[in-house]
């Protein structure tokens, strides 16, 4: 039993017509007629009472159609919630970046970002790199800037630019006469 047919059992209880049910339902009147002897067969009962110009519901069908009605209801319902979640979640982005970068970077990438995006809402956290991994494999950031590297199986990077670090040190540090510093 699927929620097509109880859709299909609905337009048949309604329109007490084959032929207009598989219209309102957008199928073949075959198809429809089908699927219905198919479901009264999945049920073992007769859901109406056909004879040549009538179409009647059986008593059992009479206690299904409620039911059927809440199921289709509800899955509206779930529906409903489901685009509604996800249009807020397509409308909204957030983004963590650890302190030293984030004051360099985020303000140019917000920029770019709402040029593009106007509408969307932009969440910006600021955290050191071991709470910003924690926060993306708790689903609580979408990306993340961060210095590589970052190894963690169920995280995707990609290189976004890259940064040299320069070592200053006195003229008389141990150091200060090396071309590189691991």
């Amino acid at each position: 039993m699927t929620l097509r047919d109880l859709s299909y059992l609905l337009a048949v209880a309604e329109f007490r017509n084959f032929s207009q049910a598989a219209e309102h339902c957008a199928i073949s009147q075959p198809t429809l007629s089908t699927q219905i002897k198919k479901l009264e067969d999945y049920l073992g009962i007769d859901l109406f009472l056909r004879d040549k110009n009538n179409i009647a519901v059986t008593d059992a069908c009479r206690e299904i159609l409620p039911i059927a009605r809440r199921i289709l209801d509800d899955v509206r319902s779930i529906r409903q919630i489901a685009a509604h979640a996800s249009a807020r979640h397509r409308n909204q982005l957030s983004l963590g970046a650890f302190p030293s970068l984030a004051s360099y970077v985020l303000p140019e990438y917000v920029f770019r970002i709402k040029q593009h995006y106007p509408d969307l809402k932009i969440q910006l956290v600021e955290e050191k790199t071991h709470a910003l991994i924690a926060l993306l494999l708790d689903k609580k950031l979408d990306a993340a800037l961060l210095a590589l590297p970052v190894e963690h199986a169920a995280l995707e990077y990609r290189l976004l630019f890259e940064d040299p670090f320069t070592l200053a040190v006195s003229a008389d540090h141990p150091l200060a006469g090396l071309e590189e510093v691991d």
